[in-house]
């Protein structure tokens, strides 16, 4: 048998977030990564319900990597925080640069540089 595309599985780019959608037994799922902010992901759906933030920077889905050695205060917070740095980017909503990014009818790859 030979390995076909499958009509359910659908890739597209709007903007700067690329998607892949699935559509299967009545229902659609999505899920999208911005190239703008490193590649995180910023959409996750099923039949249009959301459950991603991807309000700014410091949310979305993403690693995210804290540094114990450089402390900052948190403004409210008696407690001080390490250094976080996110893929998606800093408080001016500067993204982790995407080198490389493919898309394919089935697959979507994306490489990011951490800031």
């Amino acid at each position: 048998m030979a390995l076909g595309l499958d009509p359910a599985i659908q890739t597209s780019k709007v903007g700067t977030v690329l998607y892949l959608q699935s559509r299967a037994n009545g229902h659609t799922a999505r899920i999208g990564m911005d190239t703008h902010w490193g590649g995180a992901i910023v959409d996750i759906s099923l039949d249009g319900a959301q459950y991603v933030n991807a309000h700014d920077t410091g949310r979305a889905v993403q690693p995210a990597l804290d540094d114990g050695a450089a402390q900052y205060p948190w403004p409210d917070i008696s407690t001080a925080y390490g250094w976080d740095p996110v893929l998606a980017g800093d408080v001016n909503g500067n993204g982790g640069p995407v080198p490389v990014q493919q898309v394919t009818a089935r697959s979507q790859y994306t490489q990011a540089t951490p800031l």
